[in-house]
């Protein structure tokens, strides 16, 4: 899924498109769902799909380095998103090859949904307060242990195997 600016129009580089402010949808997910072009009705063309909406941007549950044994590796910010049902009118299908983002990967089926529509979604379903469970297993792999805040300093984040927000 990538997002497209409101104001953007993309009807040039589309095989069929409607006058709706909805999303635009690749080629390529139509082929993989082995989805005619022509045998589409635009008008009544809608997409039900899990839109992931930005909730935290979480500190320190997702690490990267270059070291096996954990000694050079740094924490990394990560987006933690929650999915919600949508319904959104196809505004067009682009055409065949085509992508109307640096972020897009030619093939993999895309769904561009207006900015509007995400930001919709995030003022209604938004995190009202911050809360971090980090999940350290036990001996077993069971029986988890949960922190709230910040782990006690005789862990790191190599032993949080879950994080709850």
């Amino acid at each position: 899924m990538q997002v497209y600016d409101n104001e953007d129009d993309y009807t040039n580089l589309t095989v069929k498109h409607n006058d709706n402010k909805g999303v635009y949808i690749s080629n390529q997910l139509l082929s993989n769902q082995d989805i005619s072009v022509d045998s589409i009705n635009m008008d009544d063309l809608k997409l039900k799909f899990y839109l992931p909406i930005p909730m935290y941007d979480a500190s320190g549950i997702t690490q990267t380095g270059i070291d096996l044994e954990g000694s050079d590796y740094v924490d990394v910010n990560t987006v933690l998103v929650d999915l919600v049902e949508v319904e959104l009118p196809v505004r067009g299908i682009l055409k065949e090859g085509t992508e109307i983002s640096s972020n897009s990967y030619n093939g993999t089926g895309s769904i561009y949904v207006p900015r509007s529509v995400v930001n919709q979604y995030r003022k209604t379903y938004h995190a009202t307060q911050s809360k971090v469970l980090y999940g350290v297993p036990g001996e077993e792999g069971m029986d988890y242990t949960y922190y709230e805040g910040s782990l006690p300093s005789t862990y790191t984040m190599s032993d949080v195997d879950q994080v709850v927000v």
